[in-house]
Order: C-alpha cells, then sequence, then structure tokens
C-alpha cells in the first residue's frame, strides 16, 4: 500500500490500514512486519498538498504547519498507546527510534519555516566529544511529550513522544547506566527538535544516577533549564487547583 501511495478512504485496504495504525491488532503486525508499519504510518500520517482547483478551501488546522495530515480524532486523546510506536520500540529499537527522529525532524522544520509560532529558536547543545546539533525550540515544542503548551502541539506527535518516553522510564532502571547514556546521547545528537530534549530530560530526571554524561549536555543549554522549569512550575499550579 505504501509503494501505491493509497492513502484515501476510497483507496484498496484503507481500512485495514487504518486499523493497523490505530488498533489494537497493530501489536502483532508491528512485531512481524515492523518495516512495513513503519512506512505506511508515515504514508498515513504526512501532509501532501493536492491539486485544488476548487474555490472552497479549508482552515487550516495546527497538523498541516506541522506537515501532518488532520487526523486529530484518530489519536485523541494522547498517549502512548495511541499509535503503534511503543510497541515497536519494544521489537524494533533501533529502526524505530531513527523513524522518531526523521518523523520529528521533518514535522518540525515544517513548523518552524511555517512561521505559525513566532517563539520558535534555535538552540545549540554542545557534547563532550566535541560535537554540536542545533534544535528549534519553543514552549509548544518543550512540552509536547506531556501534551501541553501553547500551542498545543498535534495529538499524534504527542502520543509518539509519549510512547518514546514510557519506553526509556520502563527499561531505564533495568540496563546498565552506559547503555540508556547511550541511547539518550543518540536522541540528543539527531534530533533537530528539542521536544526529543524534553523527552531526554525526563530520563534523566527519573534516573539521574544513570545519566550524569547526558545531564552534562541538557546543563550546557540554557534554554532547556528554562523550559523545563517553566513546565515544572505550570504542572505544580496545575496539581494544586484539584
Amino acid at each position: 500500500r505504501s509503494n501505491n501511495k493509497w492513502e484515501n478512504h476510497r483507496d484498496p485496504y484503507y481500512e485495514l490500514s487504518k486499523i493497523i495504525l490505530t488498533k489494537l491488532e497493530r501489536i502483532s503486525v508491528s512485531k512481524v512486519l515492523p518495516e512495513y508499519v513503519l512506512k505506511l504510518a508515515d504514508l498515513f500520517w504526512s501532509y501532501t498538498k493536492k491539486d485544488d482547483h476548487s474555490f472552497y478551501h479549508t482552515r487550516i488546522e495546527i497538523e498541516q504547519h506541522f506537515g501532518l495530515k488532520n487526523n486529530h480524532s484518530d489519536y485523541h486523546p494522547a498517549s502512548a498507546y495511541q499509535t503503534p510506536i511503543y510497541w515497536l520500540l519494544q521489537f524494533h529499537l533501533k529502526e524505530t527510534i531513527d523513524f522518531i527522529l526523521n518523523f520529528t525532524n521533518k514535522s518540525v522544520q515544517k513548523y518552524a519555516s511555517s512561521g505559525f509560532d513566532k517563539s520558535v529558536k534555535k538552540v545549540k547543545l554542545f557534547f563532550d566529544d566535541g560535537d554540536t546539533q542545533e534544535q528549534y525550540i519553543s514552549h509548544c515544542l518543550w512540552n509536547m511529550y506531556r501534551g501541553t503548551g501553547s500551542p498545543v502541539s498535534p495529538y499524534l506527535l504527542q502520543s509518539i513522544h509519549m510512547a518514546l518516553e514510557k519506553y526509556f522510564l520502563e527499561i531505564g532502571g533495568n540496563i546498565e547506566s552506559e547503555i540508556l547514556e547511550n541511547w539518550l546521547i543518540c536522541l540528543l545528537k539527531n534530533s533537530e527538535s528539542a521536544s526529543i530534549s524534553s523527552v531526554v530530560t525526563s530520563i534523566v530526571l527519573a534516573y539521574p544516577d544513570k545519566t550524569f554524561n547526558v545531564a552534562k549536555v541538557l546543563f550546557k543549554t540554557k534554554e532547556f533549564i528554562f523550559n523545563d522549569t517553566t513546565r515544572s512550575i505550570s504542572e505544580q499550579g496545575a496539581k494544586s487547583l484539584y
């Protein structure tokens, strides 16, 4: 289906594809055919502008600013279980990490260039080996994995980030410090979005004794400290209301 670019509801196997990307049946498919599930996800989730010669144009939703289709109803409410990503991370970690990074980079590049969020800016990360990496950051991007922030990010991206956080929170206590740090540094080095760095920050806060070398990288970018402090204060204020 991904090779044929069948993505509309009248195309063959549309309902089957939707089941794979949104229903519990995706678990077994993700385990056996991860490459095809990821290709299907990229096809179904990425927005492609159609030639439209009519005089009617729909309102642009937040998804389109990220280069995504308007599928907010499919993944609402956002959670780690809403997409196949959580299960793919368990069965095929490297391939899924690569997909998350590439998909997020593409989406956030589109968001930054859209001009929709004027607060988006670039920050630089500095690594112990001398490498650097630039990332886009804003209130919206940093809070993506929490499902908060302003403007509110697409439920699809929220769910992907929640799945990534959940996976590393679950395995973080059971793997060696060096392995955990290597994965987190990999995420930081290959992401162009601070939304991934905020997930890494969450893992570092959960396992500070295992992630000292990752924390050193995060502390070198003051915008990370400011944004996560703001997030924490905001969430504490929300809790006090209830």
